[in-house]
């Protein structure tokens, strides 16, 4: 509300008033817009984790894409007299990779640091396959 009763004094004090206020809002708005954003984590900095389920040497998700350096986790579902062991297909190299035989239920757990797809299944009864891909 403008007081018709003030001096040009000071009303002149209120429109310097008014105008470094209006600046500093702007100042404060623009310093807010220019603040340094965070990088982006890398896959290494943060853990990424998937699964894949595995109930009667069926693999679900069949196929899956990761990004690199995600650990993946196998729950097999099986019953006691079930025998697995996950490996790679042939021709398909990544070491380290292949769970070992194991009868029942239990998990495996592998980190795909490598960008590529590998096909996999239960070497022990091959009728199923799964599917990874792994991007950047």
């Amino acid at each position: 509300m403008i007081d018709m009763d003030q001096t040009p004094q000071q009303m002149k004090r209120n429109f310097m008033l008014a105008g470094v206020l209006l600046l500093g809002a702007s100042l404060v708005t623009l310093g807010v817009a220019l603040r340094p954003v965070a990088p982006k984590p890398k896959a290494t900095d943060t853990q990424r984790t998937a699964a894949v389920e595995v109930d009667d040497n069926q693999f679900q998700p069949a196929e899956l894409t990761v990004k690199q350096g995600t650990k993946v986790t196998w729950r097999v579902n099986g019953g006691d007299d079930d025998a697995y062991a996950l490996k790679l297909n042939d021709g398909v190299d990544l070491p380290g990779f292949g769970s070992g035989e194991f009868k029942g239920s239990g998990t495996y757990t592998f980190q795909f640091d490598r960008v590529g797809t590998y096909r996999y299944h239960n070497d022990l009864i091959p009728t199923g396959n799964g599917l990874i891909h792994v991007v950047e």
